[in-house]
């Protein structure tokens, strides 16, 4: 499993290849109600309100930690469902209580 990775244009730098499963199957595992399941269980002050999906916008703008997965991959204009890396628990974590 890969735990982090830099872009490099250095001809010997290691090669690594990620299918679009393999990134989901791996990295951005979590859904949305999978995220505010483990924040219900790991904050004492946790509510499902405005302020956390507040928190939510800001999570989806970081690309290391929400990702977007067509539902139909054939149907690029179609439904899409964003997925979140475990890095985005932590992230909540700023803004709520630890039990």
């Amino acid at each position: 499993m890969i735990s982090s990775a830099s872009l490099t244009n250095d001809p010997n730098a290691r090669v690594v290849r990620l299918s679009e499963d393999s990134v989901f199957s791996e990295l951005f595992t979590e859904g949305y109600f999978d995220l505010a399941g483990a924040a219900k269980k790991r904050f004492s002050d946790f509510k499902i309100n405005h302020v956390f999906h507040d928190h939510m916008k800001e999570i989806k703008k970081d690309p290391n930690l929400a990702r977007n997965r067509l539902i139909n991959p054939q149907n690029p204009n179609g439904q899409s469902q964003t997925f979140y890396s475990k890095g985005a628990i932590d992230a909540l974590a700023k803004h709520y209580t630890a039990r």
